[in-house]
C-alpha cells in the first residue's frame, strides 16, 4: 500500500489576478493627463484644482474597478472594439461582417 502524503495546501489567491496596477493607472491618468488641459485652461492656476482631480480619480478608478470586477482581462478592450474603436492585432469590422 502507498503511503499518503501531507502536502501543503495552495494558497487560494494564486489565481487571482491583480488589477491593483490598472485601478492606479487610471487614478493616475485623472490626476496627472487630465489635469495639463484644466491648468492650461484656467485663467489662474493657483492648485485648486487638485481636490477635484482627486475626487474625479478616485470615483473613476472605482467605477473602472466595479465595471471590471469578475471580467476576464481585456474586457474593456474587447467592449471598445465591439462598439467601433479601432484595435490593433483584432479582426477589423469590415472582415468581421462577411463572416457573420
Amino acid at each position: 500500500m502507498a503511503k499518503e502524503v501531507a502536502f501543503r495546501e495552495v494558497p487560494k489567491h494564486i489565481d487571482k489576478s491583480e488589477r491593483i496596477g490598472e485601478i492606479a493607472l487610471i487614478f493616475a491618468f485623472v490626476f496627472f493627463i487630465l489635469r495639463i488641459p484644466i491648468v492650461l485652461m484656467t485663467k489662474n492656476p493657483d492648485g485648486g484644482e487638485v481636490g477635484y482631480l482627486t475626487l474625479i480619480g478616485i470615483v473613476s478608478a472605482y467605477l473602472y474597478h466595479k465595471a471590471t470586477a469578475g471580467q476576464k482581462p481585456g474586457f474593456i478592450l474587447h467592449k471598445g472594439y465591439r462598439l467601433g474603436m479601432p484595435v490593433r492585432g483584432l479582426i477589423s469590422h469590415s472582415i468581421h461582417r462577411l463572416v457573420k
